[in-house]
């Protein structure tokens, strides 16, 4: 996946949401454990606190438990959990063994008489510590009231180990959930997006030439795209109808008119100007071969290596040099063929003969004796050489070769187009073109054309 991808951009969101959607809620499970482990302590100080009032003995001439708390940790040094009893008139306290020699500061703390109040204080170790206290007041024998301050506490210690305990199992429980719906979020991207590599395989066959649209069952989200890329693909093809019509007309209207100049070329010659009428035909003749050339281009179209029908190369090569051999020219000439049986290449039939027709003819136009047309098979390519055993060339003339109305020998016929739309035929078609010298003396011309199996 690239920084720009669709696909990476969705999961990267998905996985910043789930992060920071399993934060929060561990944060948030972990405030609520900590609050429900301290409502729990206070719960078991408070009844603490009313096991302490029931055994203070207001009516002993010192404050005195009428019997021992019962939790140990009360008798332990510094065990984690301390009462206190005070008395505000007369500063009398007792406290519990925990509390060793410590005390509590009950007068900062300014207890209520209603209820037992939560109290956030230090405990003899210097540790944060929770209470319970309350100030009550003990009816004595003789009818009179004794205020006393009563106060119960705990360390967190406990607490804190029970927090931290859970908030590692919770976060490591949340970790493993957010790998998990990072991988569900994956792969309902990946479902998600199925459609759009659907369209772009569709479109991939369109641009190949295995497929006029896009057809499938796509998703009701997806079909106003697939619309779109059907009309526009529909829109593009009626616009090249429309461009070879015109061009079709075009050529029509021009041949017809070059028609027209033959005949004034005819009667020139016929009032004792030959010379005259033969630069006219000329003139007329490269024109038309202009117009066929243009027509040629505008019937061009891409194949796809990948299709399951090819162009029979072998076919292809005895049908041009039969023609040939029927002209003037290739009769005199030895025209040899040398290629491998059942070849096919991933060529439209017209292209293809379009193609070995202006490599043969413009060979058979400068060898001496013969032209030689050898194609195998080499990996996923076919390789196709074009020679004969003419004057060749320099490396100089050999750049010219294909530039469109560009000819290396006045002399010779033709308008020096023939290799410009070998060029543009293998260009289309993902191939290669290159030109060399021959070893038979000549040029060599090098073509590179995909290759298609053969059906089993």
């Amino acid at each position: 996946m690239t920084p720009h991808s669709l696909r990476l951009r969705m999961i990267l969101i998905s996985a910043l949401a789930i992060a920071v959607s399993l934060t929060a809620a561990g944060l948030v499970l972990s405030a609520l454990f900590a609050s429900h482990i301290e409502r729990a302590a206070v719960r078991s100080l408070t009844e603490d606190l009313n096991r302490l009032a029931a055994l203070v003995d207001a009516d002993a001439p010192e404050l005195v438990l009428a019997q021992p708390m019962s939790d140990p940790r009360f008798a332990v040094p510094y065990g984690g959990l301390y009462w206190q009893v005070r008395d505000p008139a007369t500063g009398e306290e007792i406290r519990s063994r925990s509390m060793w020699t410590a005390s509590f500061d009950v007068d900062a703390l300014h207890l209520p008489p209603e209820r037992p109040a939560e109290v956030q204080i230090t405990d003899p170790e210097g540790a944060p510590a929770v209470g319970v206290g309350r100030r009550l007041s003990f009816e004595r024998a003789g009818g009179t009231v004794r205020p006393l301050d009563l106060i119960v506490a705990e360390d967190n210690t406990a607490s804190a180990a029970a927090n931290a305990a859970y908030r590692f199992d919770l976060f490591k429980a949340l970790g493993l959930l957010a790998i998990i719906l990072v991988a569900g979020a994956w792969v309902q991207v990946t479902v998600g997006l199925a459609p759009l590599k659907a369209v772009r395989r569709g479109v991939n066959s369109i641009r190949t030439g295995e497929a006029s649209e896009l057809v499938g069952p796509y998703p009701a989200e997806v079909l106003p795209l697939v619309n779109e890329v059907n009309d526009l693909t529909r829109a593009q093809e009626q616009a090249i109808q429309f461009a070879r019509e015109r061009a079709a007309d075009l050529a029509h209207g021009l041949k017809a008119q070059l028609q027209v100049l033959n005949v004034e070329a005819h009667e020139i010659r016929l009032a004792g100007n030959p010379a005259g009428a033969a630069n006219i035909e000329m003139i007329t003749a490269d024109m038309a071969e202009t117009i066929d050339h243009q027509l040629g281009l505008s019937r061009l179209r891409r194949r796809s290596p990948q299709q399951s029908r090819g162009t029979d190369l072998g076919e292809t090569v005895d049908k041009i040099l039969r023609t040939l051999r029927k002209t003037s020219r290739g009769a005199e000439l030895d025209l040899a063929a040398e290629v491998e049986p059942g070849l096919l290449v991933g060529l439209d039939p017209q292209d293809a003969a379009e193609l070995l027709g202006a490599l043969a003819e413009n060979a058979t136009k400068w060898a001496t004796s013969g032209v030689r047309v050898t194609a195998k098979r080499d990996g996923g390519v076919t390789r196709l050489l074009v020679e004969d055993d003419g004057p060749g060339l320099t490396d100089a003339q050999i750049e010219q070769l294909g530039v469109r109305g560009v000819r290396l020998d006045e002399a010779r016929s033709g308008s020096g187009i023939g290799i410009s739309i070998v060029r543009e035929i293998v260009a289309i078609n993902s191939g290669r073109l290159a030109f060399r010298r021959s070893t038979l003396g000549g040029l060599c011309v090098a073509v590179e054309l995909p290759t298609v199996q053969s059906p089993q």
